[in-house]
């Protein structure tokens, strides 16, 4: 019987124990929680900006930093911006590439746990924080110079006079050849055209891949060709980040 009462007391303990490491958990972060990956390349068409009929949104360097920002705080991954013109084969591109996890909250201390302890845990986490926070203004920083340089190239005058300047298709082939380098790490890959998707140059499009959803951006009646492999289409660039992003 004092066998069966110390085998019980054992068991209660262990039970506690349990209990209080998912208390742990729940209260000081879960550090195996899942973490979303994203692979997203902007393409910006100013091809057609000096026309009257052109209905393509202009896209700010902002916009895109705002982009970048909403991907560090949704989950890590890639974010490339690139543009169309007559010929987008060797076109320069502005790359954010994060992939730093993004330290977890801190709940109210566990009774169970030592001050001692806890203090050094959130010393830690500050200490974290802070590296975390760093990290990405320094990325962001390279980030906005490089957008505002490749938005000043999309939207310039010797871009939008180009006859037969737009590349539709070799924009997309290149969006691909981008995204394909993190295609297996990536949980969401897509491709944001923001076009009429009006091709005049007529390269041959590549095969698209099944993992990447191409979303369409402009305020006009649809005239392109790409019925089969538009996901979605949208009017700004806000609609389709909360589309991305998964607001409700």
């Amino acid at each position: 019987m004092k066998k069966f009462i110390e085998l019980a007391m054992i068991i209660a303990i262990m039970t506690a124990a349990m209990s209080s490491c998912g208390s742990m958990e729940s209260k000081l972060g879960d550090e195996t929680k899942t973490i979303n990956r994203y692979n997203i390349c902007l393409v910006l068409d100013g091809t057609d900006r000096l026309t009257n009929e052109n209905g393509v949104p202009q896209i700010s360097s902002s916009e895109v930093v705002e982009l970048a920002k909403m991907l560090a705080n949704k989950g890590v991954g890639n974010l490339y911006l690139s543009y169309v013109d007559a010929n987008c084969d060797n076109n320069k591109v502005a790359i954010f590439d994060w992939h730093k996890k993004r330290p977890i909250e801190l709940g109210a201390k566990p009774g169970y746990m030592k001050m001692s302890e806890y203090r050094e845990i959130t010393k830690q986490y500050q200490t974290d924080s802070l590296s975390y926070s760093s990290s990405l203004v320094d990325a962001i920083g390279t980030l906005s110079r490089d957008c505002e340089r490749i938005c000043n190239i999309a939207y310039s005058d010797e871009v939008a006079k180009q006859k037969n300047g737009s590349d539709v298709n070799g924009a997309i082939n290149q969006a691909i050849r981008l995204l394909r380098a993190n295609e297996q790490q990536s949980d969401y890959s897509y491709i944001i055209l923001v076009s009429d998707g009006c091709d005049n140059v007529g390269k041959e499009l590549a095969f698209f891949p099944q993992s990447t959803q191409l979303l369409l951006i402009n305020s006009n009646v649809a005239k392109h060709q790409y019925n089969n492999i538009v996901e979605r289409e949208f009017v700004t660039l806000s609609q389709a980040s909360n589309y991305i992003f998964n607001f409700k």
